[in-house]
């Protein structure tokens, strides 16, 4: 009867040690907290340095010395990447018709952005190599009106930057700076920290155009006013593309 009131009661204490370790580990177990998520519009204001954009007036100067003016500016937006203090990336495969002549697409409105602190973004101004192909973008006007021509290599216009400008002699001539090809995709890269903390929230961009013609290379529209398939011309306005935006 002893050695089974032992075993009783050793089986009873063991019960009991299991049932404690088993309420430890599951008080112990951390709860597992999904990252919270939100919509966020990037609203743009086109500047020519410290002058809000005006259209159809001749009244800017770069930093070449032409004096010029702006008529037409159409792009795309395309693989927003936001980058987190930790080096983590968060990448959105959206693409973004953007013209300021249009009301629409003043903004790039984001879904499911984690909600949390960043130290940077980048995207591209124009499209990549797998999406830069004829007929890939929906059917609208305004992306059939940016294909680039079949016979230079098809896809799209990554910009149309159009204007007139004064030349070296007095004359009034137009300039348009089109941007194509995939040797030409800009990279653009804001160094700011962005802390996106609510949903819905509105984050205020500015692009500046005369960022274009200045970094880094000064770009002199008397040299080539049209640049559509001059792939050297083309390369220096898509190098100097990396800074022309910033947050407000």
């Amino acid at each position: 009867m002893k050695i089974d009131n032992l075993l009783s009661a050793f089986s009873t204490t063991r019960f009991f040690l299991l049932l404690f370790g088993l309420l430890i580990l599951f008080s112990c177990k951390k709860e597992i907290v999904e990252p919270q998520t939100g919509s966020v519009n990037f609203m743009i204001d086109y500047l020519v340095d410290d002058q809000p954009l005006v259209f159809d007036t001749i009244q800017y100067t770069n930093d070449a010395g032409n004096t010029f003016s702006v008529t037409k500016i159409e792009y795309f937006i395309s693989d927003i990447t936001l980058i987190d203090e930790m080096g983590n990336e968060s990448y959105f495969d959206d693409v973004f018709y953007m013209n300021p002549r249009l009301n629409e697409s003043f903004q790039v409105a984001l879904t499911d952005v984690e909600l949390k602190d960043y130290a940077s973004m980048r995207f591209h101004v124009g499209l990549n190599s797998d999406t830069n192909k004829t007929d890939y973008l929906p059917a609208t006007t305004e992306n059939q009106n940016m294909f680039w021509p079949e016979p230079m290599g098809g896809g799209y216009h990554f910009m149309k930057f159009e204007g007139h400008f004064i030349d070296s002699l007095g004359a009034t001539l137009g300039y348009a700076m089109h941007l194509g090809t995939n040797t030409c995709l800009v990279n653009c890269v804001i160094e700011q920290p962005l802390s996106i903390n609510e949903d819905n929230q509105v984050v205020e961009l500015e692009m500046n155009l005369n960022e274009w013609f200045r970094n880094p290379h000064v770009y002199d529209l008397n040299s080539a006013g049209y640049i559509m398939g001059n792939q050297e011309k083309m390369r220096i306005i898509a190098d100097n593309g990396n800074d022309v935006f910033k947050l407000k």
